[in-house]
């Protein structure tokens, strides 16, 4: 790719090179002089030039010339370009004691020092110089001893000097910033004592200035719409902010007058009405605006003349005249009252009525009456009255009782809740008011003491039966159905004074009971149990849960048969113990010559040898004529049983014919 790239350069500069050289039709003669130098394209060399601008591009020279520096590349001695890195070697190193170039500020014990500037690029080097001298005033207390108030005892890492009561100081502080609604705090600790405080800040407020575009309020046609600001530091709404009602802007938007009101006053009047024309008016807006449409308004009033009396006036009543409007052209009639015109009352007719009676009489004398007016008979004097020949009934007052009249006037008697009820009586006569259209009753007396029963009712339960209990009931009224003791009362505590006689029991729910595990038998390796049962019923939100029966059935005893009988050992053959196995759960138990159970390892019992203490090879024992190999300990005797001491014994046998040696064996028998 880069081949072909600098191909492609190299045919571009030499077409180039040709046209720069070509005369310019039309211009002046000009002898080109290539004494000036144009940088090439890629920088990596240069072209010579004419001053006329006309470069030869069949000149290119790679730059050269100048030296790197730390604040730049060389620069070509002849066309100026930088063309190579700057370099990574600072120049000639010089003292400038600005701030930026301190290394260590000077202390109590020690000048300042600073980093030596380059000449070149003006930066620090990583060398260092002592300028001035000591600043015995500059200590570095470390190591200080907090006195938890912010201040700390220290003494100088170079000179020793010790101070008390040093201010507390953290050059990079923990800071968690406040929020809008929320505090924050600078958590601080000492760079020398490692005491910590904090210092809290204050929470910073909602910011309102920012235009949220939510609509606080519609405009109409004679304010702007108004919109809610919001926090431009959160964004939280001003319109969720109690304290922030009055945070809003208003809108550029007004709706425009609406004229459809109908509204009669002074403002709004066109016209005032007459008895032959109505009123008219503008219509007008909601907020007050009077337009140009108009609408009628009320008719107006007639002006009557005094009017001609129709003589038809009334006991305390004014009669009536006829007045005509006098506006040219009404003609309008109407009927009005005629002030004082009313006529007095004449009371000279006896009526016997109800509504007219004056004193009512009683059973012994006649009722008087008002008379009534001769003229209107709607109207009574009070002032003027007469006997009537009607006596009054007799009246309902009495309502004294007493032992001699109490079965007399007794209508009801008292109960528990209520009084008894006695017939009223005249207190003129004596006579009842029962059956009478006066009668009229009255209570009397006090209500008698309740008449507790036992009433089994939900109302009365004052603790709910159970599976072993029955319920308890309050006693109750025969006749109010009151309970003596009440539903708040709780029977079971015994400050509540609640006695047997206040409450009887009614019949235990007994038990719902379901089988809950299955009778299992036993078994010789494990136990069985009867059948379980727990009662199902739900007392109070919970299940009573009583059990019976499921008790354990014991072990059976073990079924042994023996498997193998017991065997004593012989001078020559192993003897074993009996075994026995329980045909339910496998379980093997040994037994001795006698039957009695043994622990053993193992069923066998190791052969007992022969004895032949006299040399006679007869054993003790059992009278046999010993074999060789019952009492020779030659290896030979080993093999003859079989197995693989059989095969070792034969290579014994056949290494001792090989070599001639160990023909006789020490029982006198031939080896080989």
């Amino acid at each position: 790719m880069k081949r072909t790239f600098k191909k492609t350069l190299s045919l571009v500069l030499a077409v180039l090179m040709v046209f720069a050289v070509m005369p310019i039709a039309g211009a002046a003669d000009h002898t080109h002089v290539f004494n000036q130098y144009t940088t090439a394209p890629d920088g990596s060399g240069h072209f010579s030039s004419c001053s006329c601008g006309a470069v030869n591009y069949g000149t290119f020279e790679a730059c050269s010339g100048g030296a790197a520096t730390c604040a730049k590349g060389a620069l070509c001695s002849k066309c100026g370009n930088e063309y190579t890195e700057k370099s990574n070697v600072h120049g000639t190193p010089y003292l400038n004691t600005d701030e930026k170039y301190l290394s260590v500020a000077a202390n109590c014990k020690n000048p300042a020092y600073y980093y030596l500037a380059c000449m070149d690029c003006n930066e620090a080097t990583s060398n260092v110089i002592a300028v001035g001298v000591a600043d015995p005033n500059n200590h570095q207390f470390t190591g200080g001893t907090a006195n938890n108030n912010k201040t700390h005892n220290a003494a100088c890492a170079f000179c020793g000097t010790v101070s008390n009561n040093i201010p507390c100081y953290d050059s990079e502080p923990v800071v968690k910033g406040a929020t809008c609604t929320t505090g924050g705090q600078t958590e601080n600790t000492c760079e020398v004592c490692g005491y910590y405080w904090a210092e809290s800040i204050p929470a910073l407020g909602h910011d309102y200035t920012k235009e949220s575009g939510v609509r606080r309020t519609a405009a109409t046609c004679t304010e702007f719409d108004t919109y809610w600001y919001m926090c431009k530091t959160c964004g939280a709404n001003a319109k969720d902010d109690d304290a922030a009602k009055d945070k809003f802007y208003n809108g550029t938007d007004k709706l425009p007058h609406v004229y459809d009101q109908k509204v009669m006053n002074e403002d709004t009047i066109v016209s005032s009405a007459t008895c032959l024309q109505k009123a008219k008016y503008f219509y007008s807006c909601k907020c007050g605006a009077v337009g140009s449409e108009m609408f009628d308004g009320e008719s107006g009033t007639h002006s009557w003349d005094d009017g001609i009396y129709n003589n038809d006036a009334k006991c305390g009543v004014d009669g009536t005249k006829t007045v005509t409007c006098k506006v040219p052209g009404c003609g309008a009639t109407d009927v009005v009252t005629a002030p004082g015109t009313a006529l007095s009352h004449v009371y000279t007719r006896e009526i016997q009525s109800e509504d007219r009676i004056r004193t009512a009489g009683n059973c012994q004398v006649a009722n008087t009456y008002w008379k009534t007016c001769a003229r209107c008979d709607d109207a009574w004097s009070d002032t003027v009255f007469f006997t009537g020949t009607i006596k009054g009934e007799c009246n309902a007052d009495g309502m004294t009782i007493n032992e001699l009249n109490y079965n007399l006037f007794l209508k009801t008697p008292a109960t528990c809740t209520t009084l008894a009820v006695f017939y009223k009586y005249c207190t003129v006569c004596g006579t009842s008011s029962k059956d009478k259209a006066n009668e009229a009753t009255f209570t009397f007396g006090t209500t008698i003491d309740h008449t507790f029963i036992e009433k089994i009712e939900d109302q009365y339960i004052r603790k709910q039966a159970t599976c072993d209990e029955g319920a308890v009931y309050s006693k109750s009224c025969a006749v109010c159905g009151l309970a003596k003791v009440s539903a708040d009362v709780d029977i079971m505590d015994p400050n509540a004074n609640v006695t047997v006689a206040d409450i009887f029991y009614g019949t235990k729910l007994g038990h719902d009971l379901k089988s809950t595990k299955a009778y299992k038998d036993s078994t010789c390796a494990l136990e069985g149990n009867y059948e379980e049962f727990t009662c199902q019923r739900m007392l109070g939100g919970k299940k009573c849960g009583f059990k019976t029966g499921g008790e354990t059935i014991p072990k059976k005893d073990h079924v042994y048969k023996v498997t193998h009988e017991f065997r004593n050992p012989t001078c020559k053959t192993n003897g074993q113990y009996g075994q026995k196995k329980c045909d339910g759960c496998g379980t093997i138990i040994f037994f001795d010559g006698k039957g009695e159970t043994v622990l053993v390892p193992s069923l066998n019992m190791t052969a007992t040898g022969h004895e032949d203490k006299d040399g006679d090879l007869i054993c003790e024992k059992c009278d046999s004529l010993l074999e060789a190999e019952d009492f020779c300990k030659c290896l030979c005797h080993k093999g003859e049983q079989g197995g693989i001491m059989y095969f070792i014994i034969w290579i014994l046998k056949w290494f001792w014919k090989m070599t001639g040696s160990n023909e006789i064996c020490e029982c006198g028998a031939f080896h080989y």
